[in-house]
Formats: structure tokens, C-alpha cells, sequence
């Protein structure tokens, strides 16, 4: 019997009248196969974006500055320095910036004004305007989190690191206070300004969305972690204190970790591509499943209809002896065994066996659970309890294919569900078929001695194994080799129980 046979399914119902009716019934059952085309792309390598957008309102330095002489006791003032809004311009280089993950080096720089306050010590609170200045580097790695439009949008986010120089401006104003000037040093202090350079964090996420092949639009978030370099800002701090009043001054600024927050749009551009890359897709002809039943099977239905069930079920027997692997043979029996099994205990058991067979071989079946449901029911009110029917399910794992210029391919996945035979032996079949861009059947052979190929031109090979998950390897080749997008088709069949199970796989087959 054909595998498409096996994988027929026919409703019989228990009323035996109705059984050739449905069988009569049964339509053709089509796989429609996969037309879609191979997509050539080639994926971007580097891209650049010109961007630009605001550093957020945040703050610079909020903490204790401790001023100390030889002379005095320590004095403490707090200084608080918050930025605003502000211009801010960057420049990114991107390797893979549509991939999962891609490298990435930026530039930036931008202003913003600043409002210092200053408290403590023997002055009172002063009120500065100001303003900063930042420029730096950073590098890192980009992750993308999500994707639509074939991957070209994404969203994405970014960790790396960054090392940023900023300059305050003091020309508008500092801590005069800290200058301690007296009648030797009169009128206006003249402050310059105050650098620091910091390595920190860099954190963000990125929305692309594209407006052309080779450009999208940026939109970015991005906080940088700075600690303040604090022993450059005392060290400054110290030496103009001195150049002003002479006085041999220690300062001492409390640590303080700054969070500098923007919002960008940019502009990206695709400067260079890696090679053309086909996406791998199914081409599958259609192929049409007839679900009939082995002519066997229909004649021994024809009689239980006509009313003659003992000599339907004598000739599904004789059926199911030759070709035990015939799931609708198994089925039709245990249908038409049912009904007396429910008044004659019996036959009982051996319809019991016949249902889980069945079940096994048909998994899913209603009609079948219903009639094993019943008849087990009856054997557990006798005082009698049977173990409940295993009905395994089988599957296949999706395969990984790896082919070579030279037509080799090799076949990787595993199978469950498989029925063992009474050595405890999982045996199976395999049918190959590969097709190409074209969805025309190519010739695929395996130097297997227990390969063979069928009458419709396919490959098919047994084996067996001896635990489950059954591990499938196959070496196969193929005798014309032609560059390009192939499809493969794989049916496993179940020697056991009949049950077939079928698997499609896309690959590309590279040129020499």
C-alpha cells in the first residue's frame, strides 16, 4: 500500500450502514505547494549617520567641595551645576547595522548653558549663570530587539563606552569666596574655565525606519554615564586659587556620578554591502494525497454494509495479516469489532487490543477514541482494569540540510513517536525529494546499499534505530548538481504503526 494510502483518514462511524457512505464520500486532499520566489539581498556591511538633537536637562555636579589651608580650619561649600537644553551633533559608523548585532563608533559634540549654585561656607549663596561645553568618542555594540520590512527597520539598543571631555565655562562667575582675596589682591576675580575628561557608559535604543534602499531616519535615546573626574576638577580648582591670592590651597570634591541624557534624529546612509545573499525558501509542486482505501479494505466494506460483518471482518483479518502496516485496515477492524464487543465480554479484550492499535496508527481519531472509551469502560466494571493506550503522536524535527558545490548534501534531525517492534527496534522509512528554483524534481541518491528509488523517481531509504528521540543523519548527493535555491522534501514513515509524518526544508546550493 502507497504511503499516501497510510495517511488517509476515513470516518466509521459505529452504525455499519453509514461506513460506505463515507468512505464513498472521501475527496481529494491537496498540498498546495509553495510558490514563493528566492529573494536576493545583499545584507548592508557599514553604514554612517549624520545626526542631530538635544542633551536633556540634567545635572553636572551636586555634592561637597572641601577647601582647606594651613592656615584655617576646612570649610565646606556645596556647589550644584544643572545643564539644559542644549544642541548636540553626532556621527556614527555602523558595521552590520541591520544585523542582530553590529559594532558601532561615534562622535559627539554640543553646548549647553548652566546654572551653578553655590552655598556654604562664609559667603552667602550665589546664583550663576553659565554655560558647558562637551565633545567625545565612543564605541560599543549594537543589539536589535525587534524587526519589520525584511529587517531593514529594527529596533535596537546600544552598550559600549564613551570617554568624554567637558569645559565650564567660569567667565560669567565662580566661588570668590574660595580666593579668600584680601586689600593685596583688589577688584573682579578673573576665572578661566574647568575641563575634566571621564570614561563612562553608554546606554541607549534606536528606532530605524527606512525611507529608501540604502538610508533610514534614527531615532535615538542615549544617557552617558560620567563619573566626574573629580581629582582633575580639584587639581585645576588648586592651581588658579593659588596663581590669584598665593595661598597654598587643598581642594577636595566628593565623588559624583552624572547621567547626560539626549534625543537625536538622524539621517543614516549604506556605504558599503556584503555579498549577495539569497533567502532560502521553499519552491514545492503541488502534490495531490488521494484519501482512498486500499481496495482490500473497500471490498471488505462493501460486504458489512451488504450484512455479512462476520465475513467483512474475516477478510479484514486475512487484510491486516499480509500488510500490517495498514492503518486503515487496523481501524476498519476494530470499528466493526466494537459493536459486539459491547454484549459479548468475550471478545473484549482482543477488541481492546485491536481499538489500541488502531489508536496508535490513527492518532487523534474520534470515532476510534469514542468506541475504546466504551469498550475499555465495560472492562473496568467487569473488576478488571487495563492500563490506558499509549497513542503516540509522531514527529520530526525540523532538519538542518549543509550542501556543498559538489551536489553533497547532508540531512541532520530526529524523530519521536515511532512504534517499537516486539525486539524493541524502531524501524522507519525515508523518502527524499529534491526540487529546484523551479519546483522541477531533481535526482538525489545515497551510496547506501539499502537505498532505492521509487517508480515516481524518489528516493527512499530504511534504517532503524534503538531509543527515541531517533537521531536521522543522511548522506545524500546529487547527480546533476545546479547552483542555486533548492527545496527538499522528506516523509518519515513509521514501519511499526503505518504512521507517516512529513517535513520541507529550504537550501542553497553554492556555485563551485
Amino acid at each position: 500500500m502507497s504511503d499516501d494510502r497510510r495517511r488517509a483518514r476515513h470516518p466509521i462511524p459505529s452504525g455499519i450502514l453509514l461506513v460506505l457512505l463515507t468512505s464513498a464520500a472521501s475527496t481529494p486532499a491537496t498540498l498546495a505547494g509553495q510558490e514563493e520566489g528566492a529573494i536576493i539581498r545583499q545584507a548592508p556591511r557599514w553604514s554612517v549617520e549624520g545626526s542631530l538633537g538635544s542633551r536633556l536637562v540634567g545635572t553636572l555636579y551636586d555634592e561637597f567641595v572641601t577647601r582647606q589651608t594651613l592656615a584655617d580650619l576646612p570649610s565646606q561649600t556645596r556647589w550644584r551645576e544643572t545643564a539644559g537644553l542644549g544642541p548636540e551633533a553626532r556621527v556614527v559608523l555602523r558595521h552590520n547595522p541591520v544585523g542582530g548585532a553590529g559594532l558601532y563608533l561615534t562622535l559627539l559634540a554640543g553646548h549647553s548653558g548652566t546654572v551653578a549654585r553655590y552655598s556654604g561656607a562664609l559667603s552667602p549663596p550665589e546664583d550663576i549663570s553659565r554655560s558647558t561645553s562637551y565633545h567625545g568618542v565612543g564605541f560599543g555594540l549594537g543589539m536589535k530587539l525587534s524587526e519589520w520590512g525584511r529587517g531593514r527597520g529594527l529596533l535596537a539598543y546600544n552598550l559600549g563606552t564613551v570617554v568624554l571631555t567637558q569645559t565650564i565655562d567660569l567667565s560669567a562667575g565662580h566661588r570668590d569666596a574660595f580666593a579668600q582675596m584680601d586689600a593685596h589682591h583688589p577688584g573682579e576675580i578673573q576665572w578661566t574655565s574647568r575641563k575634566s575628561t571621564s570614561w563612562g557608559l553608554d546606554l541607549g535604543a534606536s528606532l530605524r525606519i527606512p525611507v529608501g534602499e540604502n538610508s533610514a531616519l534614527r531615532l535615538t535615546f542615549r544617557d552617558l554615564v560620567i563619573p566626574v573626574n573629580t581629582a582633575q576638577l580639584a587639581a585645576q580648582e588648586r592651581s588658579e586659587v593659588r596663581s590669584i591670592s598665593s595661598e597654598r590651597v587643598t581642594f577636595s570634591l566628593a565623588p559624583f556620578t552624572a547621567h547626560q541624557m539626549s534625543l537625536s534624529a538622524g539621517f543614516e546612509y549604506v556605504v558599503s554591502r556584503g555579498l549577495a545573499r539569497r533567502d532560502v525558501v521553499r519552491v514545492l509542486p503541488e502534490r495531490v494525497d488521494v484519501a482512498v482505501a486500499d481496495p482490500a479494505v473497500e471490498a471488505a466494506l462493501e460486504i458489512a454494509v451488504a450484512g455479512d460483518t462476520a465475513r467483512a471482518i474475516a477478510s479484514l483479518e486475512q487484510r491486516v495479516a499480509l500488510v500490517p502496516r495498514d492503518g486503515l485496515a487496523w481501524r476498519a477492524l476494530s470499528l466493526l469489532r466494537a459493536p459486539r464487543a459491547e454484549f459479548d465480554p468475550t471478545v473484549r479484550d482482543q477488541t481492546l487490543a485491536n481499538l489500541e492499535r488502531a489508536l496508535n496508527m490513527n492518532p487523534g481519531d474520534t470515532e476510534l477514541m469514542r468506541a475504546y472509551g466504551r469498550i475499555r469502560g465495560m472492562v473496568r466494571r467487569e473488576g478488571r482494569v487495563p492500563e490506558a493506550v499509549e497513542v503516540r503522536r509522531l514527529e520530526l524535527s525540523r532538519f538542518v540540510v549543509h550542501s556543498a558545490s559538489d551536489g553533497s548534501l547532508r540531512l541532520s534531525g530526529a524523530a519521536r513517536g515511532l512504534g517499537a517492534d516486539p525486539r524493541g527496534t524502531y524501524r522507519y522509512s525515508i523518502t527524499v525529494e529534491v526540487f529546484d528554483a523551479g519546483g522541477r524534481m531533481m535526482r538525489v541518491r545515497s551510496g547506501l546499499d539499502e537505498a532505492r528509488v521509487d517508480s515516481e523517481g524518489r528516493l527512499v531509504l530504511d534504517g532503524d534505530g534503538d531509543r527515541l528521540p531517533l537521531p536521522l543523519s543522511l548522506d545524500l548527493f546529487l547527480v546533476q548538481p545546479v547552483p542555486g535555491i533548492h527545496s527538499l522534501r522528506l516523509r518519515l514513515t513509521d514501519l511499526e504503526s503505518g504512521a507517516t509524518i512529513e517535513t520541507s526544508e529550504g537550501f542553497e546550493l553554492p556555485g563551485s
